[in-house]
């Protein structure tokens, strides 16, 4: 899902959240401004729990 603010004084930008099909979980959120090629803001989530190793996903 994206979002292009216009520029009213603090310039514009664009606002992404990418979610998870089925059960709209937000896995990462970045803030653009207008006409940069690179996010200023990038947050990305991760899974927290038990694995038997590395490289597995967590599990619930």
């Amino acid at each position: 899902m994206s979002l292009t603010t216009a520029d009213n004084g603090d310039g514009a930008g664009e606002f992404r959240l990418i979610v998870r099909d089925g059960i709209a979980r937000l896995l990462a959120y970045e803030v653009r401004p207008r006409g940069q090629a690179r996010p200023s803001l990038q947050v990305t989530y991760g899974d927290l729990g038990w694995a038997d190793g590395l490289g597995e996903r967590p599990r619930n």
